[in-house]
């Protein structure tokens, strides 16, 4: 795949980790993503992917967010993923599966409220900027 490198970034929102991945991710650059996640994510019980700059993803960057959404389930913890509606790659996520297994939402904030809510995290984590 051609266009920009994955970027990831990674912000606390209280105890919810907020990964952002921007750009392409891929057979070049899929192990680095899952490298730069879960370096970023650690300590985290609750996750948030917003792929909402996410430009393209193969079979090996859906590998990875399945890995890291499965692996933090079965520790104990919550995955969500953020992918807005009108970006393309949410069809490839439901296409892919991982509706099925990870909620996906159309915003940072709906993810964080809901995992408060799920989670009983406290209201504090609704009121910080990300």
């Amino acid at each position: 795949m051609s266009g920009a490198r994955a970027r990831v970034s990674v912000q606390r929102r209280g105890p919810v980790a907020v990964a952002h991945i921007d750009g392409d991710v891929d057979l070049s650059n899929a192990l680095d993503v899952e490298r730069a996640l879960a370096g970023g994510t650690v300590g985290a019980d609750s996750v948030v992917l917003d792929l909402g700059g996410l430009a393209s993803v193969d079979s090996a960057g859906l590998a990875v967010l399945s890995r890291l959404a499965s692996g933090r389930i079965v520790a104990g913890g919550t995955v969500r993923l953020v992918v807005p509606d009108d970006v393309l790659i949410r069809q490839t996520m439901q296409a892919a599966g991982l509706d099925s297994v990870v909620t996906i939402d159309r915003s940072v904030d709906a993810a964080v409220i809901a995992l408060a809510t799920i989670r009983g995290i406290p209201d504090t984590v609704r009121d910080v900027p990300g």
